[in-house]
């Protein structure tokens, strides 16, 4: 059996039984554009927008997409962009932003609602 045969059987297997990959890496430009075009959602995170990187995250996120990266950029912080299928928005040509928790999530989840856990 060849070596492409037996990846094609792989790849049919996975799909039928719902196996989804996740790709990560530093530089968008670094995975291959037909590998992209397939992604159904895509993370960016930040530290992303610079050289041919802004230009493949501006054909994902679009003009306005970009202008939020760059928005989040300046704030500060972690965060992510995603677009695709898992964003309830729509068809999946919206794209949504969210930060995440920086440190001990559930220490300032207590500290900010200490009337459920009668914190001092």
């Amino acid at each position: 059996m060849s070596h492409r045969l037996r990846l094609h059987l792989v790849a049919r297997t996975l799909y039928f039984r719902r196996v989804g990959w996740t790709i990560i890496t530093q530089r968008l430009t670094a995975i291959r554009k037909d590998i992209i075009a397939q992604c159904h959602t895509k993370f960016i995170g930040r530290g992303m927008g610079i050289g041919s990187d802004r230009r493949l995250m501006q054909s994902i996120l679009g003009d306005d997409g970009l202008v939020t990266y760059d928005h989040l950029t300046l704030q500060g912080g972690y965060f992510w962009l995603v677009k695709g299928h898992q964003v309830n928005y729509g068809m999946g040509e919206q794209y949504m932003a969210f930060e995440t928790f920086g440190g001990d999530a559930t220490e300032a989840i207590m500290k900010q609602n200490p009337q459920i856990w009668d914190i001092d």
